[in-house]
């Protein structure tokens, strides 16, 4: 029995020491590698360290519960994949680029973190006169909400917004198929590239998984906007559809 507690023992002493990947959820997911035995407070200088994090981290939660600097990963049980969130006091002035439509000039602007999308539009408003009710900002392919934060959707220094004027308005786009054929499409800025095969899969039968659209020599992405692309009225996308494989 003493040798069983023993083995007990190491096993236990091993696992503290072994080396697992966790996420930590701030704004957006991020996936890290740390050791078990690593403390709180030494984890967290290493991740803002590496990661770039603006502002003073608040807190670090792990099962709704708040982690302790002086404790360490494995004594909270944090296991292989486990997920962290993380609670950021954010107040850092950065440059943010806004690319301005239809010949896509940049502005510069100087803004803080914590400004909302709202103080934005006011600043854009200010500096080049568009009346802020008239556009709406996109970023990364996502409409960003007036109420919420450059920091709530993780724009940091030097990052590129979209200004998009009359996001809801429907306009026409063309789908180039490879064999020639042109479709006549309806639809909005903010529909995704998944919505556009969709619409493609109604109108011609082509499984959505089949299709593979391309725009200005990019490959469109699923999850991102014709807005993010810059596609506009009467923009020419077009089409390669490839083999399903089983």
């Amino acid at each position: 029995m003493a040798s069983q507690s023993g083995d007990t023992g190491s096993s236990l002493l091993n696992s503290n020491h072994e080396e697992i990947s966790i996420v930590v959820q701030i704004m957006k997911t991020i996936n890290i590698k740390v050791k078990r035995s690593e403390r709180i407070k030494d984890f967290k200088a290493k991740f803002q360290d590496k990661i770039g994090v603006p502002g003073k981290i608040l807190g670090l939660f792990f099962a709704g519960k708040e982690l302790k600097d002086n404790q360490t990963l494995f004594q909270y049980l944090v296991e292989n994949n486990s997920t962290l969130n993380l609670v950021l006091e954010c107040a850092t002035v950065i440059k943010l680029f806004v690319r301005l439509p239809p010949n896509h000039r940049t502005v510069v602007l100087e803004a803080d973190t914590k400004d909302s999308i709202q103080n934005i539009k006011a600043m854009i408003q200010d500096k080049e006169g568009i009346p802020q009710n008239c556009f709406i900002l996109d970023y990364s392919g996502i409409r960003l909400d007036d109420s919420k934060t450059l920091v709530d959707y993780f724009i940091l220094k030097d990052a590129t917004v979209q200004v998009v004027f009359n996001p809801n308005d429907m306009m026409n786009i063309s789908v180039k198929t490879e064999h020639g054929k042109t479709l006549r499409l309806v639809v909005m800025l903010f529909y995704t590239i998944q919505d556009v095969k969709s619409i493609i899969e109604c109108l011609c039968g082509i499984l959505v998984v089949r299709q593979r659209l391309v725009y200005d020599g990019s490959v469109l992405v699923d999850c991102n906007t014709l807005a993010s692309y810059n596609i506009t009225e009467e923009s020419e996308i077009h089409m390669v559809t490839t083999r399903l494989l089983y």
